[in-house]
């Protein structure tokens, strides 16, 4: 055998293995995503990761160094994922009010359907987002979660922000933007509230609407006129 054909077959025996080991990987994140959607927080233990992806706990440790790090990287798997699809998007140089809440609800209503489609993954992520655990990891300055706390369709509203200099701090703006979609696709999920185009565009008016109560000199009644027009 020349070192040439050697070489080809360990590099495939190589693949193989690293197909292997991303497979079960993904098996555990599946895991975890699926106990917390039936069982809720109470449900990521190692124990119940374990049975419900059908290995042993150490397994578990075997890919991830601790249960944490494994429900860190069931969090960025969807948020990479989403980023990808949603993409970044290209604004008028100087949009009016109207053009800025016309292009953000766009926006964000294709966001809200990629988590639906996402379906119990989207129910992790949200928790995930507001667990104790995040925003401890934002405090320890990890790098991967800091760069996750700006997913694209945070930005595309967070432009609404910087634009119209809200008198509003950045972890309020985006914590409200969080738990509003977070809440409505849960309900959604949930079959609490409907999955049609129709509910989608409430759910955004919603949205906006409460963030625009703090854009200066926009009461409720002048933003519902501007809306009607």
């Amino acid at each position: 055998m020349s070192i040439q054909t050697f070489l080809y077959w360990v590099s495939l025996w190589l693949s193989g293995v690293e197909t292997i080991r991303s497979s079960k990987k993904d098996a555990l994140l599946d895991a975890a995503i699926r106990s917390y959607a039936e069982s809720g927080e109470q449900g990521l233990t190692t124990k119940n990761l374990a049975k419900v992806a059908g290995c042993s706990e150490a397994l578990i440790y075997r890919h991830f160094k601790s249960k944490d790090d494994l429900l860190r990287a069931c969090f960025l798997r969807l948020h990479y994922r989403a980023n990808d699809y949603l993409g970044s998007i290209e604004l008028p140089e100087n949009p009016s009010i109207s053009e800025m809440v016309s292009i953000s609800k766009a926006y964000w209503i294709k966001a809200f359907k990629f988590f639906i489609d996402a379906g119990q993954e989207s129910l992790f992520f949200f928790w995930f987002r507001m667990s104790d655990y995040y925003l401890e990891l934002l405090e320890q300055g990890a790098e991967d979660v800091t760069k996750a706390r700006h997913i694209s369709f945070m930005n595309m509203m967070e432009e609404m922000r910087v634009r119209f200099h809200l008198d509003i701090s950045p972890d309020h703006y985006r914590t409200y933007i969080v738990f509003a979609t977070g809440t409505f696709a849960t309900q959604v999920l949930t079959g609490k509230l409907p999955a049609t185009d129709e509910s989608y565009d409430m759910m955004a008016d919603l949205l906006i609407g409460g963030l625009m109560t703090t854009f200066p000199g926009y009461s409720l009644t002048k933003i519902t006129k501007m809306n009607e027009q």
